[in-house]
């Protein structure tokens, strides 16, 4: 699949891979402060953003898909940085495509099974509500971004997540209409949270970062093991008073770290 992506600076290559609900758009002030030293490249993930939309939605196909960047593109040893639902496909592109890597960062998300974490469930169960609240907006009825928004409010009560959500309102179009594949990540909740099953250990892993947030229960103490497990010479820091969307929180430490660190 040919995903659409912005492209920011020079020098050695960069690819920022967002989350779940997210696209390349949601990262733009962070490219363009990396630009200065790297070569940011930020694709919409399949059935995000501008990119094309498919019924299948899982890790290995969306690693074939940066694998097709990749190559398309002829990036040679990129430093890869995936957010929550991107940090997976990163940890699995790692396993699937060895080698292509020069450093691997994931963002606030571990390969544990978050469908049969009890803890996580809450978690779950919000994902379930997002997409159910989506799929029920009457577009029909909706002449502007603040219609949408009334439909939403009683199923989606978060005023930040919303306007995160509302980031996805495709109002060129009439009606308007989701630019997320609302569907077919509906369908496939139960792969994006599923656990990585990862190949056989590559003989050679990229110095690998992870980062969480220290309100956040995506990554907690005993997905630690998890971790050690796939990336065992891996690197955790956490970044205080930042939940899950750590670039929207804290995008400073985020940034900061980031530049210490790579």
């Amino acid at each position: 699949m040919e995903l659409f992506f912005r492209e920011y600076g020079s020098g050695h290559p960069l690819i920022i891979l967002h989350g779940l609900y997210g696209s390349s758009d949601n990262w733009h002030s962070l490219a363009k402060k990396l630009s200065g030293k790297y070569h940011v490249y930020v694709p919409d993930l399949r059935n995000h953003g501008k990119s094309p939309h498919s019924d299948t939605h899982d890790y290995d196909s969306m690693s074939e898909d940066i694998w097709e960047l990749i190559d398309n593109l002829s990036i040679e040893t990129p430093i890869m940085i995936g957010h929550s639902m991107g940090g997976k496909v990163a940890m699995n592109f790692c396993y699937n495509y060895t080698g292509l890597i020069s450093k691997l960062v994931v963002v606030d998300i571990s390969p544990v099974d978050y469908n049969n974490d009890l803890k996580f469930m809450p978690n779950l169960l919000i994902h379930q509500g997002i997409t159910n609240a989506l799929l029920s907006v009457n577009f029909q009825q909706a002449k502007s971004i603040k219609d949408v928004d009334n439909q939403l409010e009683n199923k989606i009560p978060e005023i930040r997540l919303r306007q995160f959500l509302l980031k996805n309102l495709n109002f060129k179009s009439q009606p308007f209409s989701w630019k997320l594949n609302i569907t077919a990540i509906r369908q496939n909740l139960e792969n994006i949270t599923a656990g990585l099953q990862l190949n056989q250990k590559p003989k050679e892993l990229p110095e690998t970062l992870f980062i969480r947030g220290g309100l956040s229960t995506y990554i907690r103490k005993d997905s630690l093991d998890k971790i050690r497990l796939y990336f065992p010479d891996a690197q955790i820091r956490t970044i205080e008073n930042a939940g899950h969307w750590l670039h929207a929180e804290q995008p400073e430490a985020l940034l900061n770290l980031l530049k210490n660190w790579l």
